[in-house]
């Protein structure tokens, strides 16, 4: 996963790493034009998306980083109005999750 052409996971990828927890509204956001996108608080170059249920389209709770695959647990209950789905237990989260305390 070392690729470091643009587009594609590179650097400090392990799926075994533990997920960060952190409340959506306390990350700095992308682009001022969105209230969904943000930048990843593990390697601070990526974007969190904000996944969403392929069959409801719901926004879930469990989100993944486009650069460096880092997996995030939003601890909110909802993201700009939109409540948020729980999708921790259909998942095999390793270890036990960070918890990331931002002011």
């Amino acid at each position: 996963m070392g690729n470091d052409k643009e587009g594609f996971l590179t650097g400090n990828c392990d799926i075994r790493t533990p997920p960060i927890r952190v409340s959506h509204t306390a990350l700095e956001r992308y682009c001022e034009d969105s209230p969904y996108r943000s930048k990843c608080p593990s390697c601070e170059k990526g974007v969190l998306l904000v996944s969403r249920d392929p069959k409801t389209f719901a926004l879930c709770n469990v989100d993944f980083c486009i650069s460096c695959g880092r997996m995030v647990i939003y601890t909110g209950t909802s993201i700009a109005g939109e409540p948020l789905l729980d999708v921790t237990n259909s998942l095999d989260i390793p270890g036990e999750p960070e918890v990331q305390v931002t002011s």
